[in-house]
């Protein structure tokens, strides 16, 4: 107990503790360093040498000096009477004092933020981040001919596919890397950027029978060569996929990530044995990557004929098919009749297939809204290739359909982690944002997608309507709205809100002025169908020219008519029906067509689309003069995913007087429970 006192005395284990605390801050900042700059990792473990060493001799000369009273000099013998006071003092000291406890917790967790990232700026795409990981950029065209792109690429697409199935190596996408051909960059700021710490660099060369390949894997960090290859083969499917398959346990085994047996069968695996099937296949890809899906389709269908036994194929062509009805390119019945026809055979061929079950995903959620097969079956896929940036990205937005708000956020931010140039997942992240009425936290994202298409119309659009939607901020609107007047992209979406800015300004003729003169018949998207009639007639309604809106409502009726018959669901169609028969003095068909829409997709079943069906229904009830049942759907609206915020909807003609409701105070409280729980999710980021 003696010895206790002494080391209390002589304050050697405070010495040890803010010793060992700042060593390990200052070994963190080197790791930093060496992970994020190109430091040599021979200056951390000189730095851990001496950091081992310096500990003895940090203890030993605490036990011989004392500094206290701001003068060094030698510890009083334990002897002595001053060193006897000095153990009787000790004796009622702790081990370690507050002051002591607080240093060395202040180090440490400095240290723990620099080794996590804490501390850098968003600790994502601008730092290197620890454990392997790899960007394939494009590879280099090597052949006369032009036409040899798909191939190059189909190439690249293939050998980054089969890394992605190596769960232990962190692969950015391909839509991150594809940034870098038109704009190539040293290796070490690459590096930077997507957070890697290797780069695979390559060039192709097809000529008549023969295909030349060269690889090379650099350290992003030192630019040294860490693995490099040629390949000159006979072109044929068996030996590409050789080549791929060399090429991918090379890398993995370079950044000594240990294959799974099954990600070694997945890297191995043989898709065809057929070349004109296989370049079928790859013209397909590079097809659905230019948004070209009927003409990826056709690719696909192409291949499938060339060798009806090649799965790859037949999952692909199911998702295009998936595609062309989810993205209102052909929602006829037999396109998703012909999606479920192909993800069957790709699965019969091979039941374990992931392209194959990522497909089945994507058609369980884009045909049916089936969101818990479409997640089961990417839990199967996510076994074989856990990296898959497009079934990252597609999780998240089902679990945004959920109305998961928190599950979704840490999908998106999963699909960024592995795309750090990802538009797509940057927007929608921005969206989800947008809809839980963030609107200040999803700004910063959409600029990040402007930087990359500076003028999208969307976006712009999406912007210009923020002042309105979280403030009901008219003239901010219309500023907003003129900046971007001359933005070609989304025409029909700057239309329409050229059309709500005059209207919700009370500039009715000038509204109707707006459409008539676009020549426009229908403005439509996936959660709306606006007949121009319609629009007009609103306008005309809220001027009080009941006549002229009653033959445009007319008008809009036997469009949105003609529409509802080839689409008897289309919840789209059956909200402008409900408004266009309130217009028309129609009370019960009107509240009946709304109620429709809203029970062809409630709310349960697509928390983003289903709540402006919702708003639909209390647009349809304050048309025909029942602002208390307008008030029971604001309700559930204003408790849901929604861009527009309470605010927001007070500036519309239709719900005016709304404030003045005796039951506005429920609304008011409904907006802000909604906020405190966004504001919770956020804060737990």
């Amino acid at each position: 107990m003696r010895f206790v006192h002494e080391l209390k005395r002589r304050k050697v284990l405070r010495v040890a503790a803010v010793y060992v605390s700042a060593a390990f801050a200052s070994l963190e900042g080197i790791d930093v360093l060496v992970a994020g700059f190109g430091v040599s990792e021979g200056v951390y473990r000189v730095a851990a040498a001496l950091v081992i060493a310096g500990l003895p001799i940090a203890l030993g000369l605490a036990w011989w000096l004392d500094a206290s009273g701001g003068q060094l000099r030698a510890t009083a013998p334990a002897h002595t009477e001053e060193g006897q006071a000095e153990l009787q003092a000790a004796a009622g000291m702790s081990l370690l004092d507050g002051r002591t406890l607080l240093l060395a917790g202040t180090l440490v967790v400095f240290g723990l933020g620099l080794g996590t990232g804490l501390f850098l700026d968003g600790g994502g795409a601008d730092s290197i981040r620890e454990g392997p990981s790899i960007a394939v950029l494009p590879f280099e065209n090597r052949s006369s001919d032009e036409d040899a792109v798909f191939f190059v690429d189909g190439i690249h697409d293939e050998v980054l596919n089969r890394l992605t199935t190596v769960g232990a190596i962190r692969v950015i996408s391909r839509s991150s890397v594809m940034s870098y051909r038109d704009a190539p960059k040293p290796i070490r700021e690459v590096g930077q950027e997507l957070g890697v710490r290797t780069v695979l660099e390559g060039g192709v060369q097809r000529a008549g029978e023969l295909v030349r390949i060269s690889v090379q894997l650099v350290d992003t960090r030192t630019d040294e060569q860490l693995w490099a290859d040629s390949y000159e083969e006979t072109l044929s499917p068996e030996n590409l996929f050789a080549i791929q398959r060399d090429v991918s346990e090379q890398i993995a085994a370079a950044l000594q990530a240990e294959l799974t047996p099954s990600e070694a069968h997945a890297i191995a695996e043989v898709p065809t044995t057929n070349q004109a099937a296989y370049d079928a296949y790859l013209r397909g890809n590079a097809a659905l990557y230019r948004d070209e899906i009927l003409g990826a389709a056709d690719h696909f269908s192409d291949a499938v004929e060339l060798d009806p036994d090649f799965a790859l194929a037949w999952a692909r062509l199911s998702l295009a098919h998936s595609y062309a009805y989810h993205f209102l390119i052909d929602r006829t019945p037999s396109r998703i009749v012909s999606a479920k026809r192909a993800v069957d055979r790709a699965l019969e061929l091979d039941p374990d297939l992931p392209a194959g079950l990522i497909s089945l995903g994507n058609y369980h959620y884009r045909s049916a809204l089936d969101y818990s097969s479409a997640l089961e079956a990417f839990d199967q896929a996510a076994v074989y290739t856990p990296n898959d940036y497009d079934m990252l990205l597609t999780r998240a937005a089902i679990l945004y359909r959920m109305g998961n708000f928190e599950g979704s956020r840490r999908a998106f931010v999963r699909a960024i982690d592995v795309n750090p140039l990802g538009v797509n997942a940057i927007w929608n992240f921005g969206g989800l944002l947008e809809m839980a009425r963030a609107y200040d936290v999803a700004a910063p994202l959409f600029e990040q997608v402007l930087d990359f298409f500076p003028r999208n119309g969307s976006i712009g659009v999406s912007q210009a309507l923020v002042p309105l939607w979280r403030d009901g901020d008219v003239d901010a609107f219309r500023t907003e709205l003129e900046a971007r007047a001359d933005w070609t992209d989304a025409r029909d979406m700057l239309l329409l809100e050229r059309w709500r800015v005059e209207y919700v300004d009370s500039a009715f003729a000038e509204s109707v002025r707006v459409i008539d003169e676009s020549g426009v018949e229908v403005i439509e998207y996936q959660t709306y169908y606006h007949p121009a009639t319609m629009l007009m007639g609103l306008a005309r309604l809220a001027a009080g020219d009941t006549v002229e809106a009653r033959a445009d409502f007319e008008k809009a009726r036997a469009l949105a008519e003609a529409a509802l018959g080839a689409a008897p669901d289309d919840p789209r169609v059956l909200a402008a029906l409900g408004q266009i028969h309130a217009g028309l003095g129609q009370k019960d068909a009107a509240v009946e067509y709304a109620r429709s829409a809203t029970a062809a997709l409630p709310v349960e079943r697509d928390a983003v689309a289903g709540p402006d069906f919702v708003l639909d229904l209390a647009r349809t009830h304050a048309m025909v003069g029942d602002l208390d049942a307008a008030v029971d759907a604001l309700d559930v609206y204003l408790s849901h995913f929604g861009q527009w915020s309470l605010e927001g909807l007070l500036a519309l003609p239709v719900f005016a007087g709304l404030d003045r409701h005796p039951r506005f105070p429920e609304l008011e409280a409904t907006a802000a429970a909604w906020r405190a729980r966004i504001d919770a999710a956020l804060a737990g980021r």
